[in-house]
C-alpha cells in the first residue's frame, strides 16, 4: 500500500554486497532440518548451501505453525539431532 517494498529490498540487496552477490561458503557448522507439512525443502537445494547432517520429512502433521502445534514432535527430533552431534570439548 505505501509502494516501499521495493526501496526495502533493495537496502537488503545493497547492504555488504548484497545478498544476491554470488556463491558464498558453505557454513562449517552441522544443519538439521524438519519439514512438516506443506513446508518447502528441497534436500539436494539445501545440501548445495548447508552441511545437512540431519533431515526429517513429516509429511502428514504440521503445517504452517508446526513449531507451535507439534512441540513435542519438534522437540524430540531436535534432541535426536543433536545427540548424533561430536561432543564439544
Amino acid at each position: 500500500m505505501t509502494r516501499s517494498a521495493g526501496s526495502a529490498a533493495y537496502t537488503v540487496y545493497a547492504a555488504d554486497g548484497g545478498a544476491w552477490a554470488g556463491p558464498q561458503a558453505k557454513p562449517s557448522q552441522p544443519v538439521g532440518a524438519i519439514m512438516f507439512a506443506h513446508d518447502i525443502g528441497i534436500r539436494h537445494l539445501a545440501e548445495k548451501e548447508f552441511d545437512i547432517v540431519h533431515w526429517t520429512e513429516v509429511p502428514d502433521h504440521g503445517g504452517h505453525f508446526a513449531a507451535m502445534d507439534e512441540q513435542v514432535r519438534r522437540a524430540a527430533d531436535l534432541r535426536s539431532f543433536l545427540s548424533a552431534l561430536p561432543s564439544a570439548g
